[in-house]
């Protein structure tokens, strides 16, 4: 990933992937990253989450299910945000590209409503 005076300095994938959900999971609004449970992305959900490399360009994509309480367009941009945000301050990496999928909403339960 980088080379420095003592040597080089690699990143795994999976801590790239561990970045981009935590910072989409701290978005007010997001109620779930698809695919990620326990710090990591489960291996069968493969189109949940893709960071790709090309050019010396980063494109990641990441697919959300958002609470029903939020602005879907609002959240999706706050993810980009945060992840954007997060990857440079972890990472010192800027990302090109930014797609959010939102799968789902996810409605809040009303059986309080009826008694």
């Amino acid at each position: 990933m980088a080379n420095e005076k003592f040597g080089s300095i690699q990143v795994s994938n999976q801590i790239v992937e561990q970045i981009v959900a935590e910072s989409a999971l701290k978005t007010n609004g997001v109620y779930k990253v698809i695919g990620y449970a326990n710090q990591k992305f489960e291996k069968y959900n493969k189109d949940a989450l893709s960071i790709s490399d090309s050019d010396g360009e980063k494109e990641i994509t990441i697919c959300i299910v958002v609470n029903s309480d939020s602005t879907v367009i609002e959240v999706a941009e706050n993810v980009q945000k945060n992840i954007a945000s997060e990857i440079y301050s972890m990472l010192r990496l800027n990302v090109n590209k930014i797609n959010v999928i939102v799968k789902s909403i996810h409605y809040v339960s009303q059986d309080w409503l009826y008694p």
